[in-house]
């Protein structure tokens, strides 16, 4: 019998990216936007940030959400200065597990980068976790297993 490896997810803490990106819009493009048309946006990236950070489950859903909140993050890159977007994204070590004297180590950088590196590490061990629950004596357990 075959035996797969799964990567564990990183775990990401909340954090308010609506109202500095309001900020940096409406200070950026204060003549050629009116805030209620991009609050609609805004919004649904921050619901899209919950549903990647907050307890992901290891369905094909999960993987699409990481895939749609990362994709947005670059798209943001791509239309806003996001070096002057002072958001302080954490988020937690996948690999460690902590000990008797401490916690879990987790890092703090104020970069969209940063959050695109971690959402997609995310992406990427997701898929390790989905192919390790697929049956893999079954040929469509092998083809869902080995589809990412």
């Amino acid at each position: 019998m075959t035996e797969l490896l799964s990567v564990p997810l990183k775990k990401g803490s909340d954090v308010d990216i609506v109202k500095p990106l309001k900020n940096l819009i409406s200070s950026t493009y204060s003549t050629a936007d009116k805030p209620e048309d991009y609050t609609d946006a805004l919004s649904e990236l921050h619901r899209l940030r919950q549903l990647s950070v907050r307890n992901i489950d290891k369905t094909e859903a999960s993987l699409e959400n990481l895939g749609k909140y990362y994709d947005q993050l670059t798209f943001l890159e791509q239309k806003i200065p996001t070096q002057e977007l002072n958001i302080p994204f954490k988020w937690k070590d996948a690999f460690d597990r902590g000990s008797i004297f401490g916690g879990r180590i987790s890092l703090t950088v104020a970069s969209v980068a940063y959050e695109k590196v971690c959402v997609l590490f995310n992406y990427a061990a997701l898929c390790t976790q989905i192919a390790e629950g697929a049956n893999l004596d079954s040929e469509e357990g092998l083809q869902k297993a080995n589809k990412k």
